[in-house]
């Protein structure tokens, strides 16, 4: 018996339970699918959350630097060479 023959059935390359798929009952791996699933929702979730938090906090504290005044500038400089060509 390898290493990987499964520890509890003896099925080649079956580890452990959990991994078996002789000894391991189907329903125990749809879970564990379906917790990955509701995992990766929820982290949708709380990044789509914080994504909001963060871009209101953004653009707080641009607005209270020079950054959309020295913004208009740039663009009003671009038009300006755009102009005059």
């Amino acid at each position: 018996m390898s290493h990987y023959d499964c520890s509890d059935c003896g099925a080649f390359r079956g580890i452990s339970f959990g991994y078996c798929k002789n000894c391991t009952p189907q329903e125990y791996f749809d879970i564990k699918e379906e917790l990955k699933d509701i995992i990766y929702e929820t982290e949708i979730k709380v990044n789509k959350h914080f994504r909001k938090q963060r871009d209101k906090l953004y653009s707080e504290i641009l607005n209270e630097t020079d950054y959309t005044k020295l913004q208009e500038r740039l663009k009003e400089l671009e038009n300006e060479k755009i102009h005059s060509r």
